[in-house]
């Protein structure tokens, strides 16, 4: 080969030696800035979607699983209406809206179920109320009656069971408190029918009547099925939160 053709190789092969490590220090510094961006992203997903998505996940599942209160979706609908909502992961959106529709059927049942609950309540109480005239000397026109059992140790309020939303749990007050409290002795039990203290022995057995006829009941049967089904697809749902949160 001619001496010129070997000096151009020479210039190609030190162009190349000056070239190549620029190349990669160039494409190193694109590839980590667009990985930066992408963690960025993700980062500005858990702050501004994710987490608050499961605070307020863990508030609806924490009142659907005490079962005392209707659970409030405007958080949640708040959320769903913000941009950042359109930016997360499809399975997940997919998830959280099919999830939110079940809950407002939910709160539809929960408000059919309080009013059928407030009727079998009702029946029960006005079968008694005769034997309850010493006791309920006033409030007698006060509807629905407000049945509500007390556990207290040395004269100290240690819980209670009310028998309106304890029917939707599926148990009595009495049934309840033996549950969630379990050093409370059946003794250490007393019954307030509207905010007065009543006989044990005239309302147990109104209890464990109302308890038998809400166990038959369909409205009752139905919000009682969703709230399990809504139980469980809501950890689900949490889990995948928490997945993409990075948790």
């Amino acid at each position: 080969m001619s001496s010129c053709g070997n000096f151009w190789i020479d210039v190609i092969d030190r162009f190349f030696d000056v070239i190549a490590p620029l190349v990669y220090i160039s494409f190193g510094a694109v590839l980590a800035f667009l990985l930066s961006r992408i963690q960025r992203r993700k980062e500005r997903l858990t702050e501004n979607i994710y987490i608050p998505l499961l605070g307020h996940l863990g508030v609806i599942r924490d009142r659907i699983q005490d079962g005392r209160e209707m659970p409030v979706l405007d958080d949640l609908d708040k959320e769903r209406r913000g941009g950042w909502y359109y930016t997360i992961d499809d399975k997940v959106k997919k998830k959280i809206d099919s999830v939110c529709e079940q809950l407002k059927d939910y709160q539809i049942m929960y408000k059919a179920s309080e009013d059928t609950i407030n009727g079998i309540i009702y029946e029960e109480v006005e079968g008694i109320l005769p034997k309850l005239e010493e006791f309920l000397a006033l409030d007698r026109d006060r509807i629905p009656y407000d049945v509500d059992y007390q556990g207290r140790i040395v004269q100290q309020h240690v819980g209670h069971g009310n028998l309106r939303w304890c029917l939707l749990l599926e148990m009595t007050p009495r049934q309840f408190l033996r549950e969630t409290k379990p050093r409370v002795n059946d003794s250490d039990i007393v019954c307030l029918m509207n905010g007065h203290e009543v006989p044990r022995g005239l309302v147990d057995p109104v209890c464990d009547s109302a308890l038998k006829k809400a166990n038959v009941n369909e409205v009752v049967q139905e919000t009682r099925s969703q709230r399990q089904s809504l139980l469980v697809e809501l950890q689900k749902l949490r889990g995948l939160v928490t997945e993409k949160a990075g948790g």
